[in-house]
């Protein structure tokens, strides 16, 4: 889960593309209108036909690249260590024509760069498709150790894919404290929020990705690296929170432990609870130093984020905050026990280590 990035991408995703063929592909003409040399238009709807509003795309030659796209709301303040919630445009719509021209922020990396308004995807497809089309579709999820990555880096503009007559989805996903931090505090005490954000971006694409002639019944998640963790950690999820949300998968250099934080004891007690006594102020005193759940989450919620991760930083104890499980919750097991009991989802799925993994 270490490496951050493959250095044989496009050759990898051109082996893996097969696999999410399965389903077959389609084609069309179109793609929307095109109102000058390097972007096009197109006119969104909601998964009931309501119209939503226009969107301009880059023409990138053989492939339409929609990117920086808002699926959820910022999760800052009061959605700061919380469940993500969709972005208001896809219930309320926009005016004008939104520009998806530019990849969004990445989230806060581990060296404090990054933004917390950060979760954006970019779609990506072939020039001609039309809505309809029903073209497999591969969610890409970037590696980069639960701490650093995005789905912007580059080679993850993935023409090799596109041009095999797919849709590929990258997303961002909230990483270091700020999407794996478990508190007894906090409304979900679980963390996970980095997960919770992949969950919401994959209901993005079943309600939206015909728009983009993106077929929402064949879509393969795949990942490297903590994305790879990442599908592991999705195929053994609660199936009434993930059911239908994805049909394959294929995990690149994907690992986990045997003894993976359970929440109970390692999660509270050497996760969240010592993490929230280093964070705080002078005046105010350490977030953990009270009973008063409000309190707690009050401080967490405004506290820097070079606060929050210079106390990430400061010590190894929760320097590699990560996923936690507990029964009755969105990790209702650990990885290796849920692969041991068969309590994973019933889709195909390719397991393999990417060539050179972990070289410089």
């Amino acid at each position: 889960m270490m490496l951050r990035k493959c250095k044989f991408f496009n050759l990898l995703l051109t082996f893996f593309i097969s696999f999410a063929l399965l389903a077959g592909c389609g084609g069309g003409g179109g793609g929307g209108g095109v109102v000058g040399p390097l972007t096009v238009v197109i006119s969104l709807v909601s998964s009931t036909g309501n119209p939503l509003g226009d969107m301009r795309c880059v023409d990138a030659g053989n492939m339409i690249a929609c990117r920086g796209i808002p699926y959820a709301e910022p999760p800052v303040d009061e959605l700061r260590f919380a469940v993500p919630v969709i972005n208001q445009m896809w219930n309320s719509g926009w005016d004008g024509t939104f520009r998806a021209t530019e990849f969004g922020n990445k989230c806060v990396q581990d060296d404090g760069s990054g933004s917390e308004d950060c979760l954006f995807l970019n779609v990506f497809f072939p020039k001609g498709t039309e809505p309809g089309d029903a073209l497999p579709v591969m969610f890409w999820i970037h590696g980069g150790a639960l701490i650093q990555g995005e789905g912007s880096l580059p080679g993850y503009d993935v023409p090799d894919l596109v041009k095999k007559g797919v849709v590929v989805v990258t997303i961002n996903y909230r990483l270091n404290a700020f999407g794996f931090l478990p508190h007894p505090a906090l409304e979900d005490p679980t963390g996970n929020f980095g997960l919770k954000d992949q969950v919401l971006a994959l209901q993005w694409v079943q309600d939206f990705i015909e728009n983009f002639g993106g077929d929402p019944t064949n879509v393969t998640i795949f990942g490297e690296s903590a994305g790879g963790h990442s599908v592991l950690s999705l195929l053994v999820a609660d199936p009434v929170i993930v059911g239908g949300l994805f049909h394959k998968a294929i995990v690149q250099s994907g690992s986990y432990s045997p003894t993976q934080t359970d929440l109970a004891t390692v999660g509270y007690f050497g996760l969240g609870l010592p993490f929230a006594n280093v964070l705080g102020t002078p005046s105010t005193g350490p977030c953990g130093g009270t009973d008063d759940a409000a309190e707690i989450r009050a401080c967490l919620r405004a506290l820097t984020v070079e606060e929050v991760m210079d106390a990430q930083n400061s010590g190894p104890a929760w320097a590699w905050i990560s996923p936690v499980y507990a029964a009755g919750t969105f990790l209702p097991q650990s990885i290796s026990t849920a692969i041991t009991a068969g309590n994973v989802a019933n889709v195909p799925i390719m397991i393999g280590s990417n060539l050179n993994e972990g070289s410089l």
